[in-house]
């Protein structure tokens, strides 16, 4: 059992789905009330359409996790849009790590779309995908309207 204490999560290479369906359970109900960072870097299968959308639906609400790392998880384009959905709707995460995840054109426009929701995030990186130039200029176009540092997106 996860401590309600907890402040920081780190998870690196876990390779069973459930993982995702239990921390997001455990967000949405409110029992990691005081968790602040979560790192699922390289977790296979955690993040598929099920696992993957079941936390994210938890975090689009949550309100202590303010740092997000999802290196290195395939999110595919329908994932990349849930993310997408929690970066729209979450006041709280300032710092979220999308490299490496296969994102395509689809998950970054909607994350651009998401950033003019969202005036909590300061430092988003989305290097080392399959993203076009016009994908990633939408997306630093929306981070500069938003008046956020330039040097804090990383693509």
């Amino acid at each position: 059992a996860l401590p309600p204490t907890l402040t920081a999560l780190d998870v690196r290479g876990w390779a069973d789905g459930r993982l995702g369906v239990g921390i997001g359970a455990r967000l949405q109900r409110g029992a990691l009330p005081a968790l602040e960072t979560l790192v699922l870097r390289h977790c296979t299968d955690v993040l598929d359409e099920g696992w993957g959308e079941a936390l994210c639906r938890a975090l689009r609400r949550n309100q202590s996790v303010r740092t997000l790392d999802l290196l290195g998880n395939l999110l595919e384009d329908n994932l990349s849009v849930w993310v997408a959905a929690v970066l729209r709707d979450n006041r709280t995460l300032t710092s979220v790590e999308l490299s490496n995840t296969d994102m395509a054109d689809s998950g970054a426009l909607a994350l651009a779309d998401a950033l003019k929701h969202n005036s909590t995030l300061t430092w988003l990186s989305a290097g080392e995908n399959r993203l076009s130039r016009k994908a990633k200029e939408k997306l630093r176009s929306a981070w500069s309207d938003s008046g956020r540092e330039y040097d804090a997106l990383q693509l």
